[in-house]
Parts: structure tokens; C-alpha cells; sequence
């Protein structure tokens, strides 16, 4: 798709045309964008990632968003809304030792 938008925008010689060409491009892309929802995962990129989390499902939006911004040892950085609540998307229960704890993995 992108490849024929840039040759459509080559292709024009006036300022005009070139934008007519890209808001064409905009609006056939919205109607094949999803409507807003109340869920988050990552990107098509990622979709291998699906099946690591124990939850098999979709993060909810306000868990994730509004990010906030913490403290940690000097720096800034930005959180999720719900940092606790975020991580247990990805472990069954975070506050627990994992069952190798004490083990070693190299000997």
C-alpha cells in the first residue's frame, strides 16, 4: 500500500495533487482501522507473544493508559496506570519466588 501511495504522490506535479493523493490514502485507511476499544495487546509484530501470557486475553485500556510518570532510583520514567495490575498479564502471581529459586542453572 505504501509503495502505491509513494508512486501516486510521485506521479503528480502540483503541491495540491500530492495532498489530494495522500488524504485519499487516509480516509480508505480509516475504513479498514478497527473503532476504538477497551483493550490493548501488541502489534501484529508481536502476535507470538499471545500465548505467553497466562491470562490469554487482551490487557483492559485503563490499565495501561493514563501512563504516569515515577521516581525509581533518581531517574523519571513512565509507568502504566496500573503497574500491579500490569504485570500480572504476564505472571500468575508476581510476588512469588519462582519454584528454582536457589537452584543453579550453571554449574
Amino acid at each position: 500500500m505504501a509503495d502505491i501511495l509513494r508512486a501516486d504522490v510521485v506521479t503528480q506535479d502540483l503541491y495540491e495533487g500530492k495532498i489530494r493523493c495522500i488524504e485519499r490514502a487516509l480516509e480508505k485507511n480509516r475504513e479498514n482501522t478497527p473503532k476504538e476499544s477497551h483493550n490493548v495487546y501488541y502489534g501484529l509484530d508481536n502476535m507470538a507473544l499471545y500465548n505467553r501470557f497466562h491470562r490469554g486475553q487482551f490487557i483492559l485500556a485503563d490499565v495501561v493508559f493514563t501512563l504516569r510518570k515515577v521516581l525509581w532510583e533518581g531517574e523519571m520514567f513512565w509507568i502504566p496506570n496500573d503497574a500491579e495490575e500490569f504485570i500480572t498479564y504476564e505472571y500468575e502471581n508476581p510476588w512469588d519466588f519462582p519454584d528454582d529459586v536457589g537452584i543453579p542453572l550453571h554449574l
